[in-house]
């Protein structure tokens, strides 16, 4: 019954091949011929392609089509699960934001934005090897087990309920990605960390990830996952499933690692002196364009990166409106960590 009837491969409602991004489904062909996954069909016209990989039956579009790659200003408001929600919490529920962003888009596109989420939010340790001039940068958790449970998500979520969306969630004791939808096929958490055939929810969508050379086809991301966290010394990842959600967390070795070294990490980006001006200055709410005018920077990206967001994620400066980071109305404060890290600067100074 779900192979020959389910939601992505169902008529998409709304939306024609001409709301597609057609240079994504090329770049995915082109992917796939050079990973050796699809020989070249010796055409790059977009209908063709899609018509050749299962996306349009009867000259219908299907949804596994708008998932993967529908342009982001065509999928409102048919399409509402085609969501990306991402936050980083204070401490370790979710009572604080550090920051909280959601994002809409294709498939491809919301697997990108993920990972530069992950990669503004985890902490990277820095060493340095005998004989090695370059310092080694170590991530938390591996780059490419973050990626596969990103992956999963996308392939495994339930796009039949529109409600909810993919989530990350970063707190100072864990990393948890979930999406909606349930275990199918009776498997259970546990037999995710053993060997198991591969059954997607939506094999459609699964395709075109392998193709593209994200994920294999032989059921083995679940064990990627826990042998790359082995190797790395960490946990093995522990799998949920339950209350319309299937959810996996990733721990680090010593809970507080990813607390850790916050202020190291703004102080290798913003010297004392500047965090103190901005910190002083914020005592009462200001905008980012106004304190980008007191650190004297003219481009937006460099000072946003470079000092707005440090203090935010270290948490001495915090958005007086959390839930919308890109608001009109958003302004800047110093927090009560700010104004007490800096008390310990003028102690220093006296």
């Amino acid at each position: 019954m779900h192979a020959a009837r389910r939601w992505e491969n169902q008529p998409a409602h709304g939306l024609t091949p001409e709301d597609l991004d057609a240079s994504e489904v090329i770049r995915t062909v082109d992917e796939a011929i050079r990973r050796q996954r699809l020989e070249d069909p010796g055409t790059r016209d977009a209908h063709e392609l899609l018509t050749s990989f299962g996306l349009i039956e009867d000259g219908r579009l299907l949804n596994a089509a708008v998932v993967l790659f529908a342009r982001r200003d065509r999928l409102r408001p048919h399409y509402p699960q085609c969501m990306l929600r991402m936050a980083r919490f204070r401490g370790v529920d979710k009572s604080e934001f550090i920051d909280n962003r959601q994002e809409q888009g294709n498939a491809f596109h919301i697997y990108q934005v993920a990972q530069r989420f992950l990669r503004d939010h985890l902490p990277v340790a820095g060493r340095v090897l005998p004989n090695v001039f370059e310092r080694v940068d170590d991530p938390l958790f591996p780059t490419a087990t973050l990626r596969e449970a990103i992956a999963n998500a996308l392939c495994h979520r339930d796009y039949a309920v529109p409600g909810g969306s993919i989530s990350i969630g970063i707190y100072d004791d864990r990393l948890e990605i979930s999406n909606i939808g349930s275990l199918p096929f009776d498997i259970t958490p546990e037999v995710l960390l053993q060997p198991h055939h591969s059954r997607p929810w939506n094999p459609l969508i699964a395709q075109a990830f392998y193709r593209r050379g994200i994920i294999e086809s032989w059921g083995r991301g679940t064990l990627k996952i826990r042998d790359q966290l082995a190797k790395a010394g960490l946990p093995a990842p522990e799998f949920e499933s339950g209350h319309g959600e299937v959810l996996v967390r990733f721990r680090a070795a010593v809970a507080a690692q990813l607390a850790r070294s916050r202020t190291e990490q703004v102080t290798e980006q913003v010297s004392e002196q500047v965090a103190v001006r901005i910190l002083e200055y914020c005592y009462q709410s200001q905008r980012a364009k106004e304190i980008q005018e007191l650190v004297g920077l003219r481009s937006r990206e460099t000072f946003r990166a470079n000092y707005l967001r440090p203090l935010v994620d270290v948490g001495w400066l915090a958005m007086t409106v959390p839930d919308k980071p890109h608001s009109r109305n958003q302004r800047y404060v110093t927090t009560d960590s700010g104004a007490e890290w800096l008390k310990k600067q003028s102690g220093k100074g006296a």
